[in-house]
C-alpha cells in the first residue's frame, strides 16, 4: 500500500471518527491512528493498549491497513503500541469530552538496534583489532538473531571470549559484543558488513571500509644498545628479535661492521646463527659478538645489525635495523677508596692506624700519590704499604687493588674530642678522590705508684714517718690528687700532708707524708693500713701499708736487770735454805 492510499485511508478514518462522534454520547471522545513499518508499510495485529494511571482500560488490534479506533471517556491516557519485530511505542494523549484525537501515522521502529559502527578503520598489516558493539532489543517479545559477517578480511562477532553466529534477546535487554577483525598480512583496503537478521522485524546492517597498512615494525632490540669498553676487551652486545605477528616468521640476520671488525651473532649456547624461526607473538635472545683489530684506537663505532622477517604460510615480508654503538676508551686511571674502619678511638699519647684499600677502576695505569688533610698541630701520620715500608704514592693497574695504612699519633695530653680529617688519593692525570676519616680521641687517665716499698716500723707507743710517691702517668692532667686511708687498725692514728693537691700534669710526681702514731698498750707486731690515691678523674688502686710495730730499748734494758736481781735472790736462798 503506497502513501498516498495511506492518507486517503486517513481522511477516511477521520470522517469515519466524525460520524461516530456525531452517533455518541457527547461527553465520550476517541483515539485514532495508522501504524506503519520502518518503509511505511502498514502493520496489522499491533497491540494498541491504553492505560489510564497504570491500569489497563482498553486494548485492541490494528486492521490489516494499519488503522486503529478507539473510544475513551475524558481523561488523559498513555497509549501503548506493541508488536513483535518492532520496538514498542508509548504515547500520551489527553481525550476531551466529545472530542477525537488523531496520532496520524505511528512508524514503528525495528526492535533490534544496533550501536554506533565506524565507517572507515585504519589496521597495520598483523595487526588484530577489536571494536566493541552494543545489540539492544527495545520491543517486549523474545527475539533471536542470526548474526552475518561477509569481509574480505579475517572477522570474527565475539561474546564472552567464544565467537557467536546467533543469539536471543529478551524483550527490553541489551548485550556487548565485539567484532574481531585481522590479522591481514596483505596491505589494501577491504570492506566488512555486519548483518543481524532477527526471527522477526527486519534486518540490521553497518558497514565499514578496512584500510590495512604495512608498519614500520621494530623487531630487533637492544635494552643496552650503547656500550663503553677498553682496547682489547671482547665487545658484547644482548639483542632480542621479536615477532609481534600472529603467525609463525623466519627472520634472516646479518652484521655491518667497521673496517679490520670480527663479529658473529649467538644464541644463548653460544652457537653462530644468521637466521631462526618465531613461533607467533614469540622471541628469543641473542648475542652480537665483535673483537676489534688490537690496534683500534679510541673513539666510537657503531655495529648494523639488520633483519628481514617474512610470513611463514603468509606472504609478507618486514624490515627492520638496530645500530649498536662501541665506544673504546684511550685508557684513563680512575681510583677509587675505602676504609674497612673509616672512625677509630684511640687515648692522646697513641697512635691509630687506619687500613685503606685503593682500586683502580678506569682504563689506564696510574701512580697514585697519597697525603692527608684536616689534622691539627700536633698530630703526625705516615703512609705505610703492606710490608711496613713508609711510602707517599703507589702505582697502580688497570683492575688492580692495593692495601696501604695510615698511622696517626695523637699527642699527648690531648683532650677527648672527635677529629675528622681527610685521606687524599690523586693521580698523576689529575683524578682525585677524598676518603672521610674520624679519630675520636678518649683521652688517658692513670694514677701509679713511684714508691716501690710499702712497709715500715715504730715503737710502741712512739711515731713515724712514711713517705708515698705517686706519678700521673696518663696523658692528661689529674685534679684535686689526694691519698685517701681507707682503713686504720684500732689504736693508731694517722695524718696526711698534703692533704690534697689541685693539679698534676702528665709525667709530674707528688710525694704524700704519711704520719703514724699508737698508743702505748698495744703489743708489738705487724699492723696494716688500706690507702689509695684519688682524683677527679681517676683512682689508683687500693695498697696495704705494713706498720711493724716494737718495744723501746730502755724497756729491755730495765726489764733484764730485774731478771738478773730476781736470779740472784733466788741463787742466794737456795745456798742459805736449800741444804735443810
Amino acid at each position: 500500500m503506497g502513501r498516498a492510499a495511506l492518507a486517503l485511508v486517513a481522511v477516511s478514518l477521520l470522517a469515519l471518527s466524525a460520524v461516530a462522534l456525531e452517533g455518541q454520547p457527547r461527553f465520550r471522545g476517541s483515539v485514532s491512528g495508522i501504524v506503519v513499518d520502518p518503509q511505511g508499510n502498514p502493520v496489522e495485529g499491533a497491540v494498541i493498549e491504553v492505560y489510564s494511571g497504570g491500569l489497563l482500560v482498553k486494548m485492541i488490534r490494528t486492521l490489516s491497513s494499519g488503522i486503529f479506533y478507539a473510544e475513551l471517556e475524558p481523561g488523559t491516557y498513555s497509549v501503548k503500541i506493541v508488536k513483535e519485530g518492532f520496538a514498542t511505542y508509548t504515547r500520551t494523549v489527553k481525550v476531551s469530552p466529545g472530542s477525537s484525537v488523531d496520532l496520524g501515522l505511528v512508524a514503528l521502529e525495528n526492535a533490534i538496534a544496533l550501536s554506533a559502527f565506524p565507517s572507515y578503520l585504519r589496521v597495520g598489516m598483523g595487526e588484530e583489532v577489536e571494536i566493541p558493539l552494543s545489540v539492544e532489543n527495545r520491543g517486549e517479545v523474545e527475539i533471536s538473531c542470526d548474526a552475518t559477517v561477509s569481509s574480505e578480511v579475517p572477522t570474527k562477532l565475539v561474546y564472552s571470549g567464544v565467537e557467536v553466529r546467533s543469539f536471543a534477546l529478551r524483550g527490553g535487554e541489551k548485550r556487548s559484543l565485539t567484532l574481531v577483525i585481522g590479522p591481514c598480512y596483505e596491505p589494501g583496503e577491504y570492506a566488512v558488513n555486519l548483518t543481524l537478521t532477527p526471527s522477526c522485524g527486519y534486518p540490521v546492517s553497518k558497514s565499514m571500509t578496512v584500510s590495512v597498512y604495512k608498519p614500520e615494525v621494530e623487531f630487533l632490540l637492544c635494552d643496552f644498545p650503547a656500550k663503553v669498553f677498553l682496547p682489547g676487551d671482547d665487545i658484547k652486545f644482548n639483542v632480542r628479535v621479536v615477532n609481534p605477528f600472529g603467525t609463525d616468521v623466519y627472520v634472516e640476520l646479518n652484521l655491518s661492521l667497521p673496517r679490520d671488525w670480527e663479529a658473529s651473532i649467538l644464541t644463548s649456547s653460544g652457537e653462530r646463527v644468521r637466521g631462526l624461526i618465531l613461533e607467533a607473538r614469540k622471541s628469543a635472545s641473542l648475542r652480537v659478538w665483535c673483537r676489534p683489530p688490537p690496534d683500534v684506537k679510541g673513539g666510537s663505532y657503531e655495529i648494523v645489525l639488520s633483519g628481514e622477517m617474512r610470513g611463514l604460510g603468509n606472504e609478507f615480508n618486514v624490515s627492520d635495523s638496530l645500530t649498536l654503538v662501541a665506544y673504546v676508551e684511550s685508557g684513563r686511571p680512575l681510583v677509587s677508596a675505602s676504609a674497612e674502619t673509616p672512625v677509630i678511638d684511640a687515648y692522646s699519647g697513641s697512635q691509630a692506624k687506619f687500613r685503606i684499600s685503593l682500586s683502580n677502576v678506569g682504563t689506564g695505569d696510574a701512580i697514585v700519590d697519597l697525603r692527608v688533610e684536616g689534622l691539627p698541630e700536633g698530630y703526625s701520620w705516615r703512609i705505610q704499604d703492606a710490608e711496613g715500608n713508609v711510602i707517599s704514592s703507589i702505582y697502580l693497574p688497570v683492575g688492580g687493588t692495593k692495601k696501604v695504612f695510615l698511622v696517626v699519633r695523637v699527642p699527648y695530653g690531648e683532650e677527648p674530642v672527635m677529629r675528622q680529617f681527610s685521606f687524599i688519593a690523586r693521580t698523576r692525570g689529575g683524578h682525585e678522590v677524598r676518603l672521610q676519616l674520624g679519630l675520636n680521641v678518649l683521652g688517658k687517665y692513670e694514677i701509679s705508684y713511684k714508691t716501690e716499698v710499702f712497709s715500715t716500723e715504730m715503737p710502741i707507743g712512739g711515731t713515724a714517718v712514711y713517705q708515698l710517691v705517686v706519678e700521673n702517668s696518663g696523658a692528661n692532667e689529674l685534679t684535686n690528687v689526694r691519698l685517701v686511708v681507707t682503713h686504720v687498725p684500732e689504736g693508731f692514728n694517722v695524718s696526711v700532708s698534703p692533704s690534697c693537691v689541685e693539679s698534676l700534669r702528665p709525667g709530674e710526681t707528688v710525694t704524700f707524708t704519711i704520719t703514724l702514731g699508737c698508743s702505748s698498750d698495744i703489743n708489738a707486731g705487724d699492723y696494716y693500713l688500706t690507702v689509695k690515691v684519688v682524683s677527679d678523674q681517676v683512682e689508683s688502686e687500693v695498697r696495704q701499708l705494713r706498720v711493724s710495730l716494737y718495744q723501746r730499748s730502755e724497756v729491755v734494758y730495765v726489764a733484764l736487770a730485774v731478771l738478773m736481781v730476781a736470779l740472784m735472790v733466788v741463787s742466794i736462798a737456795y745456798r742459805k735454805y736449800g741444804r735443810r
